[in-house]
């Protein structure tokens, strides 16, 4: 198995290529097959996209996706249930406070168990749930002993997992609407600067032994 060193710089590899896939945009909208063949050529498998990447998106403009992040909620467990909006505030009042990790982090648990049918009405919360998520795996990695192998290793594996499904669905998004659409008040660039954070860390870390 490789090494502890070794697994950093693999880690290392798979982040620093977070935020691109270099695929077209053009008139892909409505060709679902086209964008699965362009996604999978990416390095997405067809159970990744058929577990991530909705069928049948209830957005075709920029007006509609706004809607939907207003106006959708979500089961967190069979006695919550939150609206994507409540979501996108409390990830804006957790980045202000300055905490380094949710008190409880359940709701991003069961938004990314529940990613497809999310991604349908609001990508965005669904993107916002692996930067937070991507963050924790990081800081854990950051703060547990090197000699902690198997548990690295796992962080690892489902850190680089986020990072395919979060270009993808950010690509994905992208094909849809055919560009980059506003944030409509998600925190997505604090989300990243937060998870450079712990990445700079560990590659320091990486670097100096």
């Amino acid at each position: 198995s490789s090494s502890p060193h070794g697994q950093w710089q693999d880690m290392m590899s798979l982040l620093s290529t977070w935020w691109y896939f270099a695929l077209p945009l053009t008139s892909l909208a409505d060709d679902l097959p086209r964008q699965r063949r362009m996604l999978t050529q990416q390095g997405l498998s067809r159970e990744t996209w058929e577990a991530l990447v909705p069928e049948e998106p209830q957005f075709a403009t920029v007006e509609e996706l706004e809607r939907g992040c207003l106006y959708t909620g979500f089961r967190v467990n069979v006695d919550e249930i939150l609206s994507l909006e409540d979501i996108r505030q409390m990830m804006v009042d957790f980045y202000e406070s300055g905490a380094p990790k949710l008190a409880n982090d359940q709701f991003v648990l069961a938004l990314l168990r529940q990613k497809r049918s999310v991604a349908a009405m609001c990508p965005l919360a669904v993107l916002q749930a692996m930067l937070v998520r991507t963050e924790m795996l990081l800081l854990s990695i950051y703060t547990t002993s090197s000699e902690s192998r198997d548990q690295h290793a796992a962080l690892f594996s489902e850190a680089s997992q986020l990072n395919v499904e979060f270009n993808a669905l950010q690509r994905w998004l992208e094909l849809q609407l055919g560009g980059k659409p506003p944030d409509f008040g998600w925190p997505l660039a604090r989300g990243w600067t937060r998870a450079q954070r712990y990445y700079d860390m560990l590659w320091q870390d990486v670097y100096d032994s």
